[in-house]
């Protein structure tokens, strides 16, 4: 099976893959600055540099759009939740108000249920009362009858 001259590229190491920015490689010991070793071959050095290559400028312009859009996003997500919290603190302060409303409708609740209770036990006492003295005036009555009934019997 053959390799295509893309899959030869792709075995082929980068020689710029260990270069760093702003930074040539450094020279063999004891070579001459001419270029001619004495048996070795001159130093190969880069031609562009690669912040000056087109594609090292597209993938730039692509991250500083990225950056951009980034940032507004970020600026749009800092202004929505500011907004969220203003609207936290006055749900917040609602909230309080409304617990110390219902605290003070409860007790005034309870003040009235309280009033309502002391009512009906009142009536109930009374009703018990009357209902005593009621009955004792009956049996009275009655024990009355009895006694006269004795005194005078009736004729036939």
């Amino acid at each position: 099976m053959r390799a295509t001259t893309s899959e030869c590229k792709r075995n082929i190491p980068d020689p710029m893959a260990n270069y760093k920015a702003k930074e040539l490689p450094p020279l063999p010991e004891q070579a001459d600055l001419s270029g001619k070793g004495k048996d070795r071959p001159p130093v190969a050095r880069p031609l562009v540099l690669p912040r000056q290559s087109p594609k090292y400028q597209a993938t730039a312009d692509e991250m500083r759009r990225q950056l951009g859009q980034l940032q507004e996003q970020n600026k749009t997500l800092c202004q929505s939740l500011r907004a969220s919290d203003e609207e936290n603190i006055m749900l917040r302060k609602q909230i309080t108000a409304y617990k110390q409303y219902i605290k003070k409708q409860d007790s005034g609740l309870a003040e009235v249920i309280k009033a309502i209770c002391s009512a009906f036990q009142s009536y109930r006492e009374t009703v018990v009362e009357v209902t005593k003295q009621a009955t004792m005036s009956e049996e009275i009555a009655q024990c009355e009858m009895e006694a006269a009934g004795r005194l005078f019997p009736p004729q036939l």
